[in-house]
């Protein structure tokens, strides 16, 4: 049986693509290609916006504000994900 590769960075820990498009709900056809971390990273990044959105107006910071506070955050994150995305393919030899 041809085993399958699997590209989701937390894969050598033990985590199957599989696993990982279960997680986020992302289709299954993205495991075990290399396109399924930029869906995982999209996917994590909306889920970001709308939870620093919601926490935003929380703090009474009004909807619209809150919006844009939440994407700035929200880019930041992205930020670090992708540098450490990056680092892993590059340590894989992915890149």
């Amino acid at each position: 049986m041809e085993s399958k590769r699997n590209y989701n960075i937390h894969s050598e820990a033990g985590m199957d693509d599989m696993e990982t498009c279960e997680d986020l709900g992302l289709d299954p056809s993205l495991a075990y290609k290399t396109e399924l971390c930029d869906a995982a990273l999209d996917k994590m990044q909306a889920r970001n916006i709308e939870a620093e959105r919601v926490a935003e107006m929380a703090k009474g910071v009004p909807a619209d504000e809150a919006h844009k506070t939440a994407i700035d955050i929200s880019e930041q994150y992205r930020k670090v994900a992708q540098d450490n995305l990056d680092e892993v393919r590059k340590r894989r030899g992915y890149v």
